[in-house]
């Protein structure tokens, strides 16, 4: 089988490119022949609304691989960021099939999320709808909204015109996104879980505590900061993002720590030194890989109530539920204090992760039978 796949990020910056490239590598130790592309314009306004250049680039791809194999599968992970929808006229011309898996929520709205970053809020409104138009809803202003309507239309044209089989990565993203899903076939393909089988942890023995992914407003970080400033634990933020400046004017040195990207290994380190993993998200996540990687280290989580990571979570047993407020987080947190009940919360998540284990071999076994289907 040929498989070519599409990502927007060369290297690992958030889960959809982790799964994309963690995915590819594994294929290609299967035996299939694997080409990932990634986009190489500079990103500007201009390529994320239509990347002609690249596009064009992406043809001469697809008629090599098209002529090596007719039966080739495109596999899209994440196109809105830099590819943008001028990829889906070029796969639609070469004839190849197409899988694409909807790591977030750009199919139905137009900031990617379901959320007010003007009111820090999760959004019901109906995407494109009068009162949706109306409303300034985007992180930066207005205008950057007017664009983003714009791009969710010529989006919505070309995902009509060409996309029939998608893969959702969870029961919650699939129900919020059913209403975008007329005449698709879904298959549900839960991304993998890049632990390898382990003893667990031992987050009692541990002090700081940590969170995994973009720093963003919206996955709570503040919030995170906020929390574990006010009962004295130190932070360590693994990842990048937008809001890391302010963080670190807003707190001692001594009190948060920042890792940047770094590989997997580093990642699932500094996971098991840490008491907690925070995943306090005030929007609504497609799934939350962090959080099923600390339980298969061993380590609890707190997880806000909102979103599918909620529901890999048994509440007082594998981790603690709360609400999203610094009130709420300082509680948890607090409660951590308590080492029996960290060890408890932590070996629970370990064993109930490993009675089912959401592994790359497991994932690609399904992808192999979803673009069987697909071929089909």
């Amino acid at each position: 089988m040929r498989i070519l796949i599409i990502s927007d990020h060369a290297t690992v910056s958030g889960g959809a490119s982790a799964v994309a490239l963690a995915s590819a590598e594994g294929l290609k130790a299967r035996g299939h022949a694997v080409m990932v592309w990634t986009p190489k314009e500079p990103q500007s306004a201009k390529t994320n609304l239509w990347n002609t250049t690249d596009a064009k680039e992406l043809g001469k791809w697809l008629r090599v691989a098209m002529d090596l194999d007719r039966e080739t599968i495109v596999h899209v992970h994440s196109w809105t960021q830099h590819a943008s929808s001028s990829i889906f006229p070029v796969i639609r011309a070469s004839g190849a099939k197409l899988l694409v898996t909807l790591h977030d929520y750009f199919l139905g709205c137009p900031n990617g999320v379901f959320f007010n970053h003007q009111t820090g809020t999760i959004c019901r409104k109906a995407p494109l709808s009068l009162d949706c138009l109306t409303t300034n809803c985007d992180k930066r202003n207005y205008p950057q909204k007017l664009f983003r309507i714009g791009r969710q239309l010529i989006q919505q044209r070309q995902i009509r015109q060409t996309v029939q089989h998608v893969a959702v990565v969870s029961a919650y993203s699939h129900a919020r996104l059913q209403p975008f899903l007329t005449d698709m076939r879904v298959h549900d393909v839960p991304n993998p879980v890049l632990v390898d089988a382990c003893p667990p942890a031992m987050p009692e023995k541990q002090q700081q505590v940590a969170m995994v992914g973009a720093i963003t407003k919206g996955k709570g970080v503040h919030l995170a900061s906020d929390a574990a400033n006010a009962v004295k634990r130190r932070l360590v933020f693994v990842g990048d993002g937008p809001e890391c400046e302010a963080i670190m004017r807003a707190r001692p040195v001594a009190n948060v720590g920042f890792t940047g990207w770094v590989d997997r290994d580093k990642v699932l380190d500094t996971i098991r030194r840490s008491r907690a993993l925070l995943f306090p998200a005030l929007w609504e996540e497609t799934e939350g890989l962090s959080v099923l990687e600390a339980q298969a280290c061993g380590v609890p989580v707190i997880v806000t109530e909102q979103g599918a990571a909620r529901h890999s979570i048994v509440d007082g047993v594998t981790g603690l539920v709360i609400q999203p407020t610094a009130k709420a987080l300082i509680a948890a947190l607090r409660r951590l204090d308590d080492d029996s009940l960290v060890e408890r919360l932590g070996r629970a998540a370990h064993a109930r992760y490993w009675q089912a284990p959401r592994t790359l071999s497991h994932h690609l076994t399904q992808l192999e039978r979803v673009y069987q289907e697909v071929l089909a």
